[in-house]
C-alpha cells in the first residue's frame, strides 16, 4: 500500500470512530479498516466493518482484518 492510500485509510477511519463516512467504506480499505479499529480497540466498529465487508461477497478471508469466523 502506498503512502497516499494509508492516508486515504487512516482519513476514512478517523470519519468512521466520530460515527460518519460509512460511504468511503469499500472492498479494497475494509480490511485495513478493521485491523485499525481492532488495534485502536473500537470492537464494536471493528464488527460492523466485518458484517459490512462480508455482505459485500465475503471480501475478507480469515487473517484479514481478525476472524470472521466468529459469529
Amino acid at each position: 500500500m502506498s503512502e497516499a492510500q494509508a492516508t486515504e485509510v487512516e482519513s476514512v477511519y478517523r470519519e468512521l470512530v466520530k460515527g460518519v463516512g460509512r460511504e468511503k467504506v469499500t472492498e479494497a480499505n475494509a480490511a485495513q479498516l478493521i485491523e485499525l479499529a481492532e488495534r485502536d480497540k473500537h470492537t464494536v466498529l471493528a464488527e460492523e466493518l466485518r458484517e459490512w465487508a462480508m455482505g459485500c461477497g465475503g471480501a475478507l478471508t480469515p487473517g484479514q482484518g481478525g476472524d470472521v469466523t466468529k459469529g
